[in-house]
């Protein structure tokens, strides 16, 4: 924060206080207020901040409360847009381990696939690797990363410490801050209350997974209350040798030093364990004709005949460790090759669609069965530690007249550090000798998973901003409308940098940055070690940095809103004004300048923008008759994207904030009322995301100029697309520009949630949604269109020297601008998706107590890609449903209440392949389109989860 940022927020808060400090010098004491033991109000009575979610009015799965407007609290379902709220007591009910398992039961929502693992609540996928802060799709479009306490964070809140979960989908930055087409998550962490309890959790599973959870609250005094929250949890899989830890604290303080004053602190300090990265593994030997190989082989000719290609051209070294042999050159020497697709799905098609080279001699891919479900080639060290931090503060007052203040900060910071290197591609060892002598290789004919020494992530993320809102009641026309404004200073900052480790061999030539320096590892399936050995024991190691980008972004905000309730509250609306100041910076680590003795990069790609964006946001709800309504916004929001690569014309991208807007309308509903109630909607939205950063490529461009200026004896070097690159002709995807792309959605959804009493909770939501994609590179269409004759007729013309790579370059342009094809749905998007999760607890029996639950989740056709050459002809993995149970019961031990409950994930055992992709694969002429891609469903799970009061 600098300086002058500095003296303002230290201005602004003397200021208040001193201002606070007045008001309760000359207001008059307030009346004695009596309330029943235990209440949370059992002191002076106060005027509650507007600032403030009162999460103890949620009453079962129905949340009372939310923020909007300018940070002002009201009524959920008053509140216009599309908005829903997982309480403590649904979390608490499906026994989750972490906050993105619930994700998936969210209305409209995808859990986000990394890599080729699909997060959900029966999958360990999201635990991998590291916290992205985004753990959903709503809509079938992009979200924004998660929220804490409606302050953008450096990581996600673990569930231990989370309150309520709101899922706010579509755009809407009044109402929620910034906020993709899909929309956005928040989380509420615990926050200290005003009375005494203590709470034990104790949870485990069949995996052999085991945790523990302690919730402190204490009533210091009248005016201090403080909680504290600790969790240690050891997270096993059904995969082998991946296990998740992690080590948690977190504490809140509440003081009310005047009366209608009050000042919060809240701090999370979290330490995790995540295990490497849980894929589907690729082969590379479908093509093998499965004859030995005796000695290198130079012929690339020889090479594809036998379905096979070299580690490394000959004369060049390819270092490789294998556990029992040490270290080995495997520079010139042969190794299996195929298609790279999941290898039990080649597998499933067998040597019908994947025929062996040698057919009659030896089987194709069917040679082997792919490993089991659970199995896992990555070791220990590819494990990455993460360290966050988070803390908020917040100053609120209310003055006698109704006038509200606030000054609120956050300051995060999230660390990863440890291993980005995947043992994920399976191979067979053709060798029938060890590389470089006669003795034979103990492995010819074994599979086995590949990767090389290294590459390190050191990734840093860091999030401050402090904001001031003011916000006053207007009593008009029989109503109440909160008038609000408030200013908010943002700072962002990420350092992510890769490194390798590699070999420093005393006497050589080779740049440390050569890639012969790097240590390729084979780990045999039939020898999986759970640890690598200490390689800087052994030989003498170096880390070398291979990437790094630095981005620091500000944002700087003001708003002014309103939101009015009149004719007794059964008609409400919202309507603000917002304008943001975005200014990015961002350093690249030139590669192509690493210091060849140290690795260091020397030259760092500058760039810097700056944007401004306007959003507005207007929406009502009214009540025509007690328990039906109507509702209607619309909604704009923003994205601040980090794309560095400049555009055709040479400049950097003008504006670094992408715009998005939604409009909805539907129903509402509400019956009943007290413990006794069912609150539902269902609506129609449209959403849409402009001008989004669309990467293309243009090497192949400017090889047509320069093969064009070769043919003709003209320079055309002018016509150059320019890029980070130095060569403009390569084709890396480093050398290409930005343009854009727009998405669109729409859809219905409706959903529905329901307290009958204190026995049964329930929720149901469901959604239709469709997306398309338009307007894609409409510059590089307008640059490339009218130059495609002459770039035809170099390819075309027989004096060409560079005819056949010229034919090859033309054809890509072609391919890639068919690819646009604009209106077409993007893939992953649902034909339909619902959930069902209810609990019944028995009422004044015998079994009094005693709670059921079961839920589904019902995944419709998704969308996974199209026939070749066919763009609109879609084509779908097939539905599936996950089933989930439970059964919990609260007796007495002692004088203690203990709570048992039994959660079942995948109750009846869903197993079949879930596809994600889909590969056109054409033999003898005929197209075979191949889904792809399997997420691994948790197998049938069972946890325990052990409750204790105190």
């Amino acid at each position: 924060m600098k300086p002058h940022t500095r003296k303002l927020v230290a201005i602004v808060a003397v200021s208040l206080l001193t201002l606070v400090a007045a008001d309760a010098q000359t207001a008059a004491p307030s009346p004695r207020v009596t309330k029943g033991a235990g209440s949370a109000q059992d002191d002076d009575s106060i005027v509650l901040s507007p600032f403030t979610v009162s999460i103890e009015k949620d009453t079962g799965y129905i949340a009372a409360d939310t923020l909007n407007a300018g940070r002002l609290s009201t009524n959920a379902l008053m509140t216009p847009g599309s908005f829903e709220a997982m309480t403590r007591d649904f979390l608490n009910d499906l026994g989750i381990f972490g906050t993105d398992e619930a994700s998936a039961w969210m209305t409209n929502a995808r859990p986000l696939e990394l890599g080729a693992v699909e997060t959900n609540s029966m999958n360990p996928g999201g635990h991998a690797l590291a916290d992205s802060g985004t753990n959903v799709s709503l809509r079938g479009l992009g979200a924004n990363p998660s929220t804490r306490n409606y302050f953008t964070s450096a990581s996600t809140p673990k569930e231990y410490n989370v309150e309520r979960a709101e899922t706010a989908r579509g755009p809407n930055a009044i109402l929620y801050g910034e906020g993709g087409p899909g929309g956005s998550v928040n989380y509420l962490t615990k926050r200290a209350q005003k009375r005494n309890f203590t709470t034990l959790r104790i949870r485990m599973d069949d995996n052999l997974s085991k945790g523990v959870a302690l919730d402190v609250n204490r009533k210091l005094t009248d005016k201090l209350d403080v909680r504290y929250n600790v969790n240690a949890l050891d997270k096993r899989y059904f995969i082998d040798r991946t296990q998740f830890k992690e080590f948690d604290n977190a504490v809140s303080l509440v003081y009310r030093p005047f009366r209608n004053t009050s000042i919060s602190v809240d701090a999370d300090i979290t330490k995790n364990t995540r295990p490497g990265l849980i894929m589907t593994y690729g082969e590379q030997y479908a093509k093998w004709d499965h004859q030995p190989v005796t000695a290198p082989i130079t012929a690339s000719a020889t090479l594809t005949a036998k379905g096979l290609t070299n580690w490394s051209t000959v004369g060049t070294r390819s270092l490789t460790w294998i556990d029992g042999l040490g270290l080995l050159d495997f520079g010139g020497y042969a190794r299996t090759a195929g298609y790279g697709l999941a290898q039990y799905i080649e597998y499933g098609y067998g040597d019908s669609v994947f025929p062996s080279m040698t057919p009659a001699t030896a089987r194709g891919i069917s040679a082997m069965k792919p490993p089991a479900r659970t199995f896992n080639g990555n070791p220990k060290e590819i494990e990455v530690t993460d360290h966050a931090k988070d803390a908020q503060f917040s100053i609120d007052h209310v003055f006698d007249n109704k006038l509200s203040l606030q000054l609120a900060g956050q300051y995060s910071k999230y660390e990863a550090d440890g291993g980005n290197y995947y043992f994920t591609t399976i191979y067979m060892d053709p060798l029938y000798y060890l590389p470089n002598s006669t003795q034979l290789n103990p492995n010819y004919g074994k599979p086995f998973v590949y990767s090389y020494l290294g590459r390190n992530i050191d990734a840093d993320r860091t999030s401050k901003s402090v904001r001031f809102v003011v916000s006053y009641p207007w009593k008009f026309l029989g109503g109440t409308t909160n008038l609000s404004m408030f200013l908010l200073h943002q700072q962002q900052g990420s350092d992510t940098a890769y490194y390798d480790k590699v070999i420093r061999t005393p006497g050589s030539t080779l740049a440390i940055t050569s890639g012969q320096n790097q240590i390729k590892i084979f780990r045999y399936l039939d020898n999986l070690t759970p640890k690598l050995p200490d390689f800087s024991k052994m030989y003498d190691i170096v880390s070398i940095p291979t990437a790094q980008g630095i981005n620091r972004q500000k944002t700087q905000a003001i708003e002014v809103a309103a939101a009015g309730s009149y004719l007794k509250d059964s008609l409400s609306f919202i309507a603000g004004f917002r304008r943001d100041l975005s200014m990015l910076d961002t350093l690249n680590g030139v590669t192509a300048t690493r210091d060849a003795r140290t690795g260091v990069f020397t030259e760092y790609t500058p760039d810097s923008r700056k944007a401004y964006n306007n959003t507005t946001t207007i929406g009502f709800v009214y009540f025509p008759i007690k328990w039906a309504g109507v509702y209607a916004n619309h909604g704009e929001g923003f994205t601040i994207q980090t794309v560095t690569n400049k555009r055709l014309d040479g400049s950097f991208t003008k504006a670094n904030i992408v715009p998005a807007t939604e409009r909805t309308a539907g129903l509402r509903f509400v019956l009943g009322h007290g413990d006794t109630k069912l609150v539902g909607s269902v609506g129609y939205y449209k959403a849409e995301q402009k001008n989004i950063p669309y990467s293309v490529g243009v090497g192949n461009i400017n090889s047509l100029w320069r093969d064009l200026g070769l043919f003709e004896n003209k320079d055309y070097s002018s016509r150059y697309i320019e890029t980070f690159v130095g060569d403009h002709f390569s084709t890396g995807s480093a050398n290409s520009i930005t343009s854009s792309r727009s998405l669109y959605g729409s859809g219905w959804e409706a959903s529905v949630t329901a307290n009958l009493g204190k026995a049964f909770r329930l929720t149901v939501n469901g959604a239709l949604p469709k997306t398309k994609q338009a307007e894609t590179a409409l510059d590089y269409l307008a640059y490339v269109t009218p130059k495609m004759a002459t770039w035809t007729a170099l390819a075309n013309n027989a004096a060409n020297p560079n005819r056949a790579t010229d034919t090859t370059f033309v054809a890509q342009i072609n391919q890639f601008i068919s690819g646009f094809a604009d209106g077409r749905s993007q893939d992953r998007t649902y034909k339909y998706r619902y959930n069902v999760f209810g609990v019944y607890t028995m009422p004044a029996t015998r079994l009094k107590g005693l709670r059921l639950g079961a839920g589904v989740q019902v995944y419709g056709p998704s969308q996974i890609g199209n026939a070749i050459g066919l763009p609109y002809e879609y084509v779908y993995s097939k539905s599936y449903n996950l089933v989930s149970g439970s059964i919990g019961y609260t007796f007495r031990f002692g004088n203690r209440k203990i709570d048992v409950q039994v959660n079942v994930d995948n109750l009846l055992n869903y197993d079949s392949p879930v596809y994600n992709g889909l590969f056109a694969h054409v033999i003898n002429g005929v197209t075979y389109n191949i889904p792809y891609g399997n997420k691994a469903i948790w197998p049938r799970a069972a946890r325990l989860t052990l409750t204790a009061p105190f």
